[in-house]
């Protein structure tokens, strides 16, 4: 116990000149250096964590500590915001552990991946729409996980985020003189999204739709 303390004392010190100078001290236990790669990411000294637990699951393949480094190198990126490279570490975890303990956390924080790394709602959303899949499957694979609320938090955000795309959308027809595409994609935002707390909003913009029809048909 003596020699970690030690040890994390030298590394935090020499951590805060330079994270590029962390050397994995490889003549530790695998017990120790796992506790060493944990204090590292609570320091949130991603990649001196990074460095230890993929040394750790290299060296102890096929062992208990090679699964937990292993969970925890994906959770570093994951943390570190580096949410390619936690994805590629999750997956490769889910091919090794398909049974593990941090299957649950796991599925989980993929999900958040996909929705972060998606772009703005007026680009592309296909990353939000693979979030929003695995948010479902989740919530109804863990109904009792301790993390369920924050499934269901970014859920909501995935829908709200695909209904804005549409209702962007929709907006710029309206704005443009063309009540009758606006409508059309209104209509399915509700059909789409009906958990969306846009509703408000897009029945408003519906109301306005069938005003402006109504007054183009009475010119006619």
């Amino acid at each position: 116990m003596f020699r970690v303390v030690s040890l994390l004392i030298l590394i935090t010190v020499g951590l805060a000149s330079s994270c590029k100078t962390f050397d994995v001290p490889k003549n530790l236990p695998a017990d120790e250096l796992l506790t060493l790669g944990k204090s590292l990411l609570d320091k949130k000294q991603y990649e001196a964590a990074a460095k230890t637990f993929d040394y750790l699951k290299t060296r102890y393949f096929y062992t208990y500590y090679a699964e937990e480094a292993h969970y925890y190198l994906a959770k570093t990126y994951f943390l570190w915001n580096k949410y390619e490279q936690a994805l590629t570490e999750y997956e490769l975890f889910l091919s090794l552990y398909p049974e593990s303990y941090y299957l649950e956390a796991v599925q989980l924080e993929m999900a958040i991946c996909y929705y972060k790394m998606a772009p703005i709602h007026a680009l592309d959303q296909s990353f939000t729409e693979k979030a929003l899949s695995m948010f479902n499957q989740f919530i109804e694979a863990f109904p009792n996980s301790s993390r369920i609320d924050e499934a269901k938090k970014y859920r909501q955000l995935c829908i709200d985020k695909l209904a804005l795309k549409d209702i962007a959308v929709a907006k710029f027809y309206l704005k443009n003189g063309h009540p009758k595409s606006a409508l059309i994609y209104l209509q399915e935002v509700l059909e789409k999204y009906p958990e969306t707390t846009l509703r408000e909003e897009v029945k408003e913009l519906i109301a306005e739709c069938e005003h402006r029809l109504h007054g183009e048909i009475q010119k006619n």
